[in-house]
């Protein structure tokens, strides 16, 4: 979603921050998508209405096949940026034509996003701004000039990606505009990626009948694997009839860090997912050599679906008083913060008990 507000300076924040809230309560009602953007629209076309405060926005919806449906209200046309080439979609117009200027003001657009593509999202004053000759003739009129710009720029060698080419775009227009009124430069840009997948395995199962369907539930599994629990990792190494090896036994600082042939990182179990509950919320970004906690929490951020192997056999030990007095959590209740956490940042967590 990208809105603008009408007018300039703190009056046009407030207005863009009240519509992109307005319509993500619109969207949380239920009422659709479709519906949801055509209350908007329609309450900010009324001219009489005064009360609300106006916004231009783009708002789109991309599902998981990469059909996507893209609304605009008083914004311009988005762009889909292709491995060799920029297109300026075509919409085509809902609702009344505007009176003043006799054209449609909310136009809805139509596609599919395929791996690697970018869907981009400009903002009205990146159009006026830079383009302005061509956005007086209207929107669809720009977005061609705005297409033949980024077009150019995969003339490169070497050619820039995607979000270079939108840095490169927002850079240029803001010395266009050097000198003039400040303007809301702002490109949104979508691109379709393979997904990043996790599989974590924590806890033996409660039946050690099921150690083997444990692990080869894990083994079995796409992208990366990980492995929290002592216990877990031994019985996964004797379940695959592999060595399991300590990969720091002298750092008495950190949790142990284990390894068994074809998976990514095994550490420790309770203490050492404390620990990751304990900086999910830091900036992991600029760590240098992350230790083996700080690398799990920074898997989990990374990752998009996570697949949760937890097994139920209760460690007695975690429910111990200097547990309790060290603020160590219970496996199942850190486990359930962490995922708790995960989720409130759009992560795919499907938990899989034994």
């Amino acid at each position: 979603m990208l809105c603008q507000g009408e007018g300039s300076g703190a009056a046009a924040n407030v207005a863009a921050v009240t519509g992109a809230n307005r319509l993500l309560e619109l969207f949380k009602l239920d009422v659709g998508f479709r519906s949801g953007v055509s209350r908007a629209a329609r309450s900010w076309a009324d001219e009489e209405n005064t009360r609300v405060p106006r916004c231009a926005f783009s708002v789109a919806q991309i599902l998981s096949n990469g059909f996507f449906t893209v609304f605009t209200f008083d914004a311009p046309s988005p762009l889909l940026i292709t491995e060799n080439d920029v297109i300026a979609l075509s919409g085509r117009g809902l609702g009344k034509k505007d009176p003043e200027h006799g054209s449609f003001r909310l136009f809805e657009y139509i596609g599919k996003l395929e791996e690697g593509q970018t869907l981009l999202l400009p903002s009205d004053d990146l159009i006026r701004g830079g383009f302005g000759e061509a956005s007086v003739k209207g929107y669809s009129a720009a977005g061609e000039v705005l297409a033949q710009y980024l077009g150019r720029l995969l003339d490169r060698d070497p050619k820039p990606t995607p979000p270079q080419m939108l840095e490169l775009l927002v850079r240029d227009q803001a010395l266009k505009n050097r000198g003039g009124p400040p303007r809301d430069l702002t490109a949104l840009g979508l691109t379709c990626r393979p997904a990043r997948l996790l599989t974590l395995a924590t806890g033996p199962p409660r039946d050690i009948s099921r150690d083997g369907e444990f692990t080869r539930r894990l083994m079995n599994s796409e992208g990366l694997k990980a492995v929290c629990g002592s216990t877990t990792s031994e019985l996964i190494a004797r379940e695959l009839d592999l060595p399991l090896t300590c990969l720091n036994p002298d750092n008495y600082v950190d949790p142990p860090e284990y390894a068994i042939p074809g998976i990514d990182l095994i550490t420790e179990g309770a203490v050492a997912l404390n620990r990751v509950m304990n900086i999910l919320n830091d900036d992991l970004s600029d760590i240098r050599e992350p230790n083996v906690v700080e690398r799990l929490a920074q898997t989990l951020l990374s990752s998009d679906k996570i697949e949760l192997i937890q097994g139920r056999a209760v460690n007695t030990a975690h429910e111990a008083s200097l547990f309790k007095q060290m603020g160590i959590r219970t496996r199942h209740d850190v486990v359930e913060q962490i995922c708790a956490n995960l989720e409130q940042r759009g992560k795919i967590i499907e938990r899989i008990y034994f």
